[in-house]
């Protein structure tokens, strides 16, 4: 942006004179702008109270049009049937009105028109959705304007709904010309440049100030059709059907409907405010003038002072004494004094300036570090040896003046930042250092010299830098960082061989603690059976009890009875281990869910009445076919109910429960035995595991039943859940999954094959 030059001072004293004047002339404006604002909400009222005035002339018109119809409804000539009377007094109460009198009866024929001779022969009406609505309604009605055909011109009526006291009913009509409300509009004596208009609901012009022959029964313009359905009064600044500018109002009358505008010219409303302020404006242009032309007299006066006083501060900065300088004004006098007092302190700070400056060159020649000095016209100030040393400059090559962009010019000459167009380096490296920003780094110039380099920005501009030789410090962290590096990566090794021994024999010593868990489940489990296998064979084969006993027959019982459990513990054996390896497959079919419910629970019924266990089924009727291995599914329920009898005391209950549920089925197994920790449920779940160990425990078993019956629901896509508690029994659930359940119409199918 560019900058404004500094001003005389007899222009700075005619601008505060501006700056003093216009607020003087915005604020008369402002308030000329207020007044014509209030005016204007006068002019507004006004109008809209004349449209009521005009809207009221009109309703009292038509009032009294209806008090005229009421009268000649309680007519004895009407009560009698006496037409040709009737139309006597029809014809003298609308010479009164200026008016035509129709009396029509309820099906719309006519029966008087005083527009005709008495006995002409008369046509039904042709608008008489009016005359209909009055005897339907029983009020009076006022319509729009329309166009009557005996008349054969434009009109307005009023219809007023009569009956006889014999019960005959009539509406009487009053018909007025547009002309008439003209009339009415013309006796208001309103201005000639007003426009009055009266428009009937519909919007259609009926009477108008000027020109009616011209705008009789047109529309009135879509925006006050719009302004007056959404307000029965209103002003607002449009233009009228001679294309002037208005400010107009309009009031719409409850009676008839009808709204009465009013419109005045925008011109003939603004002209005493345009009046008004053309008369501030040149008021005011006046007072700003004489104003200007005393600013610039008192200006001049003060502006040779100025350059007087300025010729003595030269003189003072020259070391000279200043020229006295003599004003009628106290502040130049004093100025010009303490002008002479600048001088003789001017001299001593110079004097001392010198001295420190030598003090400072000898101060930097001899620090240990390189120093360079730079100022706001980013040229040399002042640098030691040491800094050319560094940037292997000779003492000539570059000297206190020379500018920045030469020493970065030869520091990319000499390859310090990198290859690359010397111009662009030298463009962005000088950018980098006039940033005015503190910067620290560390520079590695070609020759292999590390040097710490601060840059540091001076308040009144330009900066200073310093830079440090670090070469050999660097030398000496990179040799310790490597060292730390080769301690931390052997350390590391170590941990990883560490940790990888501690699983090594974490592991071995759970296979050598699974092998003897094994092998005492299993010695106990097959010892039990064999031991009966051999005792009573060997009863039977020697005779003990003689030939013939019939203990030999349960004995022989008993033996097949073990050698059916030898048979299933080796049976899950195998199954265990294909689960283990993954080759167990599923044999599937479509079956009846609770009639397997119900074999199992007839299998495990004598087990439960031995123990003397309550056992219960509880399914859900209408249960799908299941689509699954059904050995392997029985299997698992058997399991389960085995375990759930087998841990349920004297006197427990067993229930096995199936139901539908959102994301498949569900069948549960429930007990009310000594149930079981929840941190003991993982390991309830692990093979050949029991949550007593030891050989004296009181419950038989190999440690498979929850485990296969895990394993055989997963291999269905399902899951087996167990929750429990010590002393609060044990519910096992297994679920699965909506895809093992056949579809109603496959279901069907099947039931229809079969």
């Amino acid at each position: 942006m560019s900058r404004v030059g500094p001003f005389r001072a007899q222009t700075h004293i005619v601008l505060w004179t501006l700056a003093c004047i216009l607020p003087m002339l915005g604020g008369a404006l402002f308030a000329t702008w207020r007044l014509a604002e209030a005016q204007q909400d006068s002019d507004r009222r006004q109008i809209l109270q004349t449209a009521h005035v005009l809207s009221a002339a009109v309703d009292l018109k038509l009032e009294k049009g209806l008090a005229a119809l009421a009268a000649l409804g309680t007519s004895p000539a009407l009560a009698g049937n006496d037409l040709a009377a009737f139309y006597a007094q029809c014809a003298r109460v609308a010479a009164q009105h200026d008016a035509v009198i129709v009396l029509v009866n309820s099906a719309g024929g006519q029966l008087v028109n005083t527009a005709v001779p008495y006995g002409t022969p008369l046509r039904p009406l042709t608008y008489k959705g009016r005359a209909m609505a009055a005897t339907a309604e029983r009020r009076p009605q006022i319509s729009g304007i329309f166009y009557s055909n005996t008349l054969g011109a434009l009109q307005v009526a009023s219809y007023m709904p009569v009956s006889t006291p014999s019960g005959q009913r009539f509406v009487l009509i009053m018909a007025f010309g547009v002309g008439e409300f003209s009339r009415i509009l013309a006796e208001q004596h309103a201005s000639d440049t007003w426009t009055l208009t009266i428009a009937d609901r519909d919007g259609r012009i009926l009477g108008r100030s000027h020109a009616l022959e011209r705008f009789a029964g047109t529309p009135i313009g879509s925006n006050l059709r719009a302004r007056i359905a959404e307000a029965t009064e209103g002003t607002y600044i449009g233009t009228n059907r001679e294309a002037t500018e208005v400010l107009a109002a309009f009031a719409t009358s409850a009676l008839s409907g009808w709204s009465v505008i009013v419109g005045i010219p925008l011109s003939e409303i603004n002209a005493p405010l345009v009046k008004s302020v053309s008369l501030t404006i040149a008021v005011t242009l006046c007072l700003l003038a004489i104003a200007l032309m005393a600013a610039a007299l008192i200006g001049r006066g003060i502006g040779r002072l100025l350059h007087g006083l300025r010729a003595a501060a030269m003189s003072a900065a020259r070391g000279e004494t200043p020229a006295p300088v003599r004003s009628t004004i106290a502040e130049v006098n004093a100025l010009a004094a303490s002008l002479a007092e600048a001088a003789a302190l001017a001299d001593r700070r110079s004097r001392e300036v010198a001295q420190q400056t030598a003090t400072l060159t000898m101060l930097v020649e001899n620090l240990p570090i390189a120093v360079s000095l730079v100022g706001s016209d980013n040229r040399y100030l002042a640098f030691n040896h040491l800094f050319l040393e560094q940037m292997d400059l000779s003492p000539g090559e570059l000297k206190v003046g020379d500018p920045v962009e030469k020493f970065v010019r030869h520091l990319a000459a000499c390859g310090d930042y990198g290859e690359g167009d010397v111009e662009t380096l030298v463009r962005k490296r000088f950018a980098r250092m006039t940033t005015r920003k503190p910067e620290q780094f560390e520079a590695t110039r070609p020759n292999g010299r590390i040097l710490d380099v601060r840059i540091t920005p001076l308040p009144g501009g330009g900066f200073i830098s310093t830079r440090v030789d670090v070469t050999e410090r660097r030398r000496r962290e990179i040799e310790i960082e490597q060292a730390r590096e080769r301690l931390e990566r052997h350390a590391a090794e170590l941990t990883v061989a560490r940790l990888q021994a501690d699983r090594a024999r974490a592991a071995a010593d759970a296979a050598n603690t699974a092998k003897s868990l094994f092998l005492a489940n299993m010695s106990h489990e097959l010892r039990t059976p064999l031991n009966a296998i051999l005792g009573f064979s060997e009863i039977i084969g020697t005779a003990r009890f003689g030939p013939g006993d019939p203990r030999y027959q349960q004995y022989g019982r008993d033996i097949y009875v073990s050698g059916e459990h030898l048979l299933r513990l080796i049976n899950d054996l195998l199954d265990q281990s294909r689960i283990e390896i993954g080759q167990l497959g599923l044999r599937e079919e479509e079956f009846d869910l609770p009639g397997l419910i119900d074999e199992c629970r007839q299998v495990v019924a004598a087990r439960a009445d031995d123990g003397r266990v309550e056992l219960t089924a509880a399914v859900t009727p209408a249960l799908p076919l299941v689509r699954a291995d059904r050995g392997r599914l029985k299997q698992v329920l058997l399991n389960l109910l085995s375990n759930a009898i087998k841990f349920t005391p004297e006197g427990g209950c067993v229930r096995i429960t199936a139901r539908p549920e959102a994301d498949g089925i569900a069948i549960a197994v429930a007990d009310s035995g000594i149930g079981m920790r929840t941190e003991d449920i993982p390991v309830a779940f692990e093979p050949f595991r029991q949550l007593d160990n030891s050989l004296a425990r009181p419950y038989d078993g190999a440690g498979l039943g929850l485990s296969l019956a895990k394993g055989l629901t997963e291999l269905h896509g399902g899951r087996l859940d167990i929750r429990s508690g010590p002393g609060k029994g044990t519910l096992a659930t297994v679920w699965l999954p909506p895809a093992r359940l056949v579809p109603v119409q496959a279901a069907a199918k099947i039931a229809a094959a079969g």
